[in-house]
């Protein structure tokens, strides 16, 4: 079975505890100062991650908060515009109204002048036709009564026209 051999065991446990005691003294200090590095490395990332998150949803307030601020500043703008836009249309309508009186006034004017036109054209015709009654009494020289007749006809034809 086994011999136990008081001196081979000793040195494997001197060998042990020499080998422990260096470790502990070369190897575990840096893994325990690596560990904490780590560690603080991971609670600045967490504290960085919530500053981040916090500052995400301030920007998101903000954000928020600009986005009602355009909407409300847009219809404004909408409704400023729509009230330009009637505004525009009440002055179109006027000034169409002006210039449609403006264009019945000078209608208007021209069947004046085109009536005085054609009243002085009638004259004309008169005088063209009174003259050529004249030249007719001229020469048929009737006597006064038919004379006087011939003229109170023709100027009963005159006065209906």
């Amino acid at each position: 079975m086994m011999n136990f051999e008081f001196g081979l065991e000793f040195w494997t446990i001197v060998s042990f505890l020499i080998f422990f005691f260096l470790f502990a003294k070369f190897v575990v200090p840096p893994i325990n100062n690596a560990l904490k590095e780590r560690e603080k490395a991971i609670a600045g990332a967490i504290e960085q991650a919530r500053k981040e998150r916090e500052e995400a949803e301030k920007l998101l307030q903000e954000s928020k908060k600009e986005l009602e601020e355009t909407r409300a500043r847009s219809a404004k703008i909408v409704e400023e515009a729509r009230a330009y836009a009637e505004e525009v249309k009440k002055d179109i309508i006027q000034k169409a109204k002006e210039e449609s009186q403006k264009i019945i006034d000078s209608a208007a004017k021209d069947v004046d002048r085109a009536k005085a036109e054609v009243i002085a054209e009638l004259k004309v015709e008169v005088v063209n036709l009174t003259i050529s009654l004249a030249e007719k009494l001229l020469e048929k020289e009737l006597d006064k009564k038919e004379q006087s007749k011939f003229v109170k006809e023709y100027l009963e034809k005159i006065g209906k026209n």
